[in-house]
């Protein structure tokens, strides 16, 4: 049997569905700054092409990264290339965010977006540089039910906290997460709704497939952030 590709967070033409969407999901960026009101809707890069037609123009075509031309049917495939500069300081010798430039190809269609811009030193956690965050893109399955890892933070020696958004047909019904005990005994807990949401029923486990499974033999509720249908 065929491995599950990675569940994305939904989407739509302005954006990031932020009703649906688990905004802990680090794929999904949240504000410009660490100290900036703006919210603006993250936006998929290129998405809206399909492919080039024969006549040159762009619009919402039929294509290996968008089949339907459709919002939410598919995406882009990237390959990322980026060059930036050394350390700059000012007069004060403060110092300056590093100049970048990212191309990204598309291995599928062939799409290239360019990018130039400026790191921002203060909201980096190292002046300068990037965070760099692995998640397993392989969710686990049992039943209709796939987790897929949304954030993944080093804890201690060999050992990490990890989150996983649990998805049905494509949007978000639950989570799971990596939590300790009173003496610090590690174990995932897990349930439908959203996190923090003191209404719903906790199952606890030794790993995530086996908190998913118990999950599983509930019956997934709607969909996170869904308007509830009939009387």
């Amino acid at each position: 049997m065929a491995r599950p590709e990675m569940v994305l967070p939904p989407v739509g033409p302005d954006g990031v569905d932020r009703e649906h969407a688990d905004l802990g999901d680090v794929r999904v960026p949240a504000l410009l700054g660490r100290y900036s009101d703006d919210e603006r809707h993250a936006r998929p890069v290129g998405y809206y092409h399909g492919r080039r037609p024969a006549d040159g123009r762009f619009g919402d075509q039929p294509g290996p990264c968008n089949p339907t031309g459709q919002w939410g049917h598919n995406r882009h495939l990237f390959d990322a290339l980026e060059v930036s500069e050394g350390d700059r300081y000012d007069a004060d010798d403060q110092l300056l965010g590093k100049r970048f430039h990212l191309v990204l190809t598309c291995v599928r269609c062939g799409l290239v977006e360019a990018m130039r811009g400026q790191l921002d030193p203060d909201d980096a956690p190292v002046p300068g540089a990037r965070e760099v965050t692995h998640l397993d893109p392989t969710p686990l399955q049992a039943g209709e039910l796939l987790a897929q890892e949304i954030d993944r933070r080093h804890f201690w020696g060999d050992q990490w906290d990890v989150t996983w958004t649990i998805y049905r047909d494509g949007l978000p019904v639950g989570w799971l997460a990596t939590q300790r005990g009173p003496r610090g005994k590690r174990y995932v807990a897990g349930a439908f709704g959203r996190r923090y949401d003191n209404s719903s029923q906790v199952e606890k486990g030794a790993g995530a497939l086996a908190v998913l499974r118990k999950l599983a033999k509930q019956g997934a509720p709607e969909p996170v952030g869904a308007t509830p249908t009939g009387p």
